[in-house]
């Protein structure tokens, strides 16, 4: 009963004014810090694109013990690819290369690279015979860190790294402005940054995060990765404001995007006079940025403060912040956002109008929660029919997509086998609340909310509360812990 008072007084609170608008955003900020002071996500201290060379640094002999390797496979055009580069590097601060050996994948696609000294490498995979056409990938973990992760080799150690390589566009354009136009705009302060999606997940720094812009306002990212982009205009000088986020844009394979990102004008200070400090609002324009990657109006922050407030003078139990996390992966637009990003990432195409409002309408009555729209369409029809409309083929397809690996003929047919005995529902239930796919989702949550790869006692706690209450009260917990709430204010300065 006193959950439902506070919720009333809460409402009135936010009466008048849209919890989370749907219009474009009317103020301007920095949604990526340029630094995170806790717990940071580092861009990749190495060029986006390194050519493979000589042999650079000291090695070990054939066969040390003292040396690890790494082995796998290369692949491109969903056919293995015979005679890739695969290379092991490290690089200094400035990103130059201080160790590099290399191997080429044989004609069934596969490599190993051998004896390499104990320590921490980037592992890039590279294809030039089409030098129209240069094909290139690093390897990643959990599969959404866009340019790379290391692997740690000791002695004796083998890791597996498989590549799938792509080819790089490019981006380029124009930095306009919105208002105020008439003063002109000195482009030697202003600078271009891009940043990369996954799956809905959130959007990550790129290894070519940065680009200047040019004596008349033109810029150029020559090494982009296919994907979702956003890109962010910052400004140096004090006749323009803070950065704008344009709106998301793909880049496709080999191809060229051309954007048009704008600088506005300053925002005013909300939080003058606020006993609470800088606090809330950073939060506020963490959570529009990491729920719904925009930047929140003027009229969108401040029933948010005054929710703060409210919670501050009447010492209520549960934190506002934990209140607001709950609004957040409840809300319209945010669910609206996940249901077309699930249709388009499981299914390949968008939803139509009728079964957009069918999921909708169901998260919002409780049926199912909001991320049970991804598990729901693994078991849907459609996706089954998709990958085979064999119980064989759908155990292949989910090995692939739930864990991000391959399984074998054996292992297929066992599941096979078993969805014919308890229906393909039961086995999707099986990999979708596995160990290992609990843990990539949960690790797919520390990326987004708290920037770094889960330690391994957090990672089994919420693995533990995830698989006990699910992803969106996992995702709601996270988003309201003080961790979250300390490095909104390192990536957003409202000072």
């Amino acid at each position: 009963m006193k959950r439902r008072i506070v919720s009333m007084v809460l409402a009135a609170v936010l009466a008048g004014a849209a919890l989370i608008a749907n219009a474009a955003s009317a103020a301007a900020f920095d949604p990526v810090p340029e630094l995170y002071k806790l717990y940071p996500y580092t861009t990749p201290q190495h060029p986006p694109v390194v050519k493979p060379g000589p042999p650079v640094g000291r090695g070990l002999p054939a066969g040390s013990p003292d040396g690890g390797e790494v082995t796998g496979s290369t692949a491109a055009n969903h056919l293995l690819l015979p005679g890739a580069t695969v290379s092991a590097l490290q690089f200094d601060a400035t990103g130059a290369v201080t160790f590099s050996r290399s191997t080429t994948s044989d004609a069934d696609g596969r490599y190993v690279l051998a004896d390499l000294p104990a320590g921490d490498y980037w592992i890039q995979f590279y294809d030039d015979s089409d030098p129209k056409h240069v094909l290139q990938a690093w390897r990643s973990v959990y599969g959404f860190y866009p340019d790379g992760a290391t692997v740690p080799i000791t002695p004796g150690s083998s890791i597996d790294a498989d590549g799938y390589l792509l080819e790089n566009g490019s981006i380029t354009g124009h930095v306009g402005c919105s208002d105020g136009c008439d003063r002109g705009i000195d482009y030697s302060k202003a600078v271009v940054d891009i940043y990369i999606a996954y799956q809905g997940l959130g959007f990550y720094p790129t290894a070519e995060q940065r680009a200047t812009v040019g004596a008349t306002g033109s810029f150029r990212f020559s090494f982009a990765q296919p994907g979702e982009y956003v890109a962010i205009v910052r400004y140096s000088g004090s006749d323009f404001g803070d950065a704008e986020i344009g709106s998301a844009f793909m880049l496709d394979e080999g191809e060229t995007a051309t954007i048009a990102p704008t600088l506005r004008e300053v925002r005013p200070n909300l939080h003058a006079g606020n006993p609470l400090g800088t606090g809330p609002e950073a939060n506020v324009y963490a959570e529009y940025w990491d729920f719904l990657q925009r930047t929140p109006s003027v009229d969108d922050i401040r029933p948010w403060l005054a929710v703060f407030q409210f919670y501050n003078d009447h010492q209520l139990p549960e934190t506002p912040a934990a209140w607001m996390a709950r609004n957040f992966v409840e809300s319209d637009e945010y669910r609206l956002k996940r249901i077309v990003d699930a249709y388009q990432s499981i299914l390949g195409r968008a939803p139509d109008a009728g079964g957009r409002a069918m999921w909708l309408t169901d998260m919002k009555l409780g049926y199912i929660s909001t991320d049970d729209i991804l598990k729901s369409l693994y078991e849907s029809a459609e996706w089954y029919t998709n990958h085979g409309s064999t119980n064989t083929s759908s155990a292949k397809s989910l090995y692939n997509a739930l864990l991000g690996r391959d399984g074998s003929a054996a292992d297929y047919k066992w599941w096979g086998d078993l969805a014919t005995t308890h229906g393909r529902n039961w086995v999707v239930d099986q990999f979708w609340m596995s160990d290992e796919t609990t843990g990539d989702r949960v690790g797919a949550m520390y990326a987004t909310y708290l920037g770094r790869i889960p330690d391994a006692s957090g990672l089994a706690n919420w693995k533990s509360i995830d698989l006990r209450v699910g992803d969106s009260i996992a995702r709601e917990g996270i988003v309201s812990s003080s961790e979250y709430y300390i490095r909104a204010q390192m990536r957003f300065d409202v000072s």
